[in-house]
């Protein structure tokens, strides 16, 4: 965990995402998802594609946070835009996308594209993972 939070402290949005995971699932540290959502969106907001789809996946659980289908598909938008397309984490994220898409009204939906467009516009990253 030392390493991951000395990356994180450089800014690098992978530590974050690792350092969330850890907490996520009780490895190297104890088992907490809020502290797992704080080092989660941390790497969102540096553009990190997997701890996009980390938050998106505790938005829609409510774990961490409250349980926010608009913010998970929001999320989940930003990584199905970015990610490579051959990879399996596309894939899950596709299905997680599709899955939480089954629940939500079209405004719903139509309110999270719109957020993620915002996201992208505020937030311009290069490269794709």
């Amino acid at each position: 965990m030392s390493w991951f939070k000395k990356a994180a402290d450089q800014g690098d949005g992978l530590a974050h995402y690792f350092i969330g995971t850890l907490y996520s699932q009780g490895k190297g540290a104890s088992k907490d998802y809020s502290q797992a959502f704080r080092w989660f969106e941390l790497g969102a907001n540096k553009g990190e594609v997997m701890a996009q789809a980390a938050l998106g996946a505790m938005y829609e659980k409510g774990q961490g946070t409250r349980k926010d289908i608009v913010r998970a598909l929001m999320y989940y938008e930003l990584v199905i835009e970015r990610f490579d397309r051959r990879t399996w984490q596309y894939r899950d994220v596709f299905i997680s996308k599709r899955r939480v898409g089954t629940l939500m009204t079209a405004e719903q939906i139509s309110e999270a594209k719109q957020l993620s467009k915002n996201w992208t516009k505020e937030n311009p990253v290069d490269g794709n993972r």
